[in-house]
């Protein structure tokens, strides 16, 4: 069974990705060529797209949009003259395989950017971050499920995140979604010279 037909079978076995999504409709030959677009419930239509080095531009304007507590949760860049070069390495990172990089877009705007970093290490770690004005309407669900089949895919047989210890919400969407939580661990904020209180959470396939 190709690519589009194993990742269609698995979200329409999802309920509630088959309740809140229509139209679903998956193109490329390979997760690197990846792009599903659906019709997402209180959203609208939506593309999910491989990221590639010509996103720099919109992922820096998309991180810094974020309100100051999505960014502290989703402390992937810094908020300064450095975030260019960051972004920079993290799409080169995607290029080479070494990470597995998408963003979503709702017609000209994009609205999330997500990922699997470190595929080739025993901890691959996945991330996501959405659009404020686009919380609570259940899109981080489908996201992390989009991450899950195509690291099943990809053959890996665990991947692994942290959440801060106060993003109450997101513990939560983990837990329902499969993960465990293993572990307390500090975590370096990419760019400065400190560290957050984390859970560390597994999911095993």
């Amino acid at each position: 069974m190709d690519l589009k037909n194993q990742l269609l079978k698995s979200f329409k076995q999802d309920k509630i990705i088959s309740k809140l999504g229509k139209n679903l409709e998956i193109e490329g030959k390979d997760i690197w060529d990846l792009t599903i677009s659906i019709n997402w419930n209180h959203i609208g239509s939506i593309k999910i797209c491989n990221a590639s080095l010509y996103d720099l531009g919109s992922i820096e304007n998309w991180f810094l949009s974020l309100y100051p507590r999505s960014k502290y949760y989703f402390s992937i860049f810094p908020c300064d003259e450095r975030i260019k070069g960051f972004i920079g390495q993290h799409l080169k990172s995607n290029k080479k395989h070494k990470c597995f990089i998408l963003n979503v877009w709702h017609g000209d705007e994009m609205i999330s950017h997500f990922y699997i970093a470190d595929i080739e290490s025993d901890k691959p770690v996945i991330g996501i971050g959405i659009s404020d004005k686009f919380h609570g309407k259940k899109l981080g669900y489908f996201l992390i499920n989009v991450l899950l089949k195509t690291a099943n895919l990809i053959g890996l047989k665990r991947v692994y995140l942290s959440t801060m210890m106060d993003n109450k919400n997101a513990f939560r969407l983990y837990k329902q979604i499969g993960f465990k939580h293993i572990n307390n661990i500090k975590v370096p904020v990419p760019g400065y010279d400190y560290k957050t209180d984390e859970y560390e959470m597994e999911y095993i396939f």
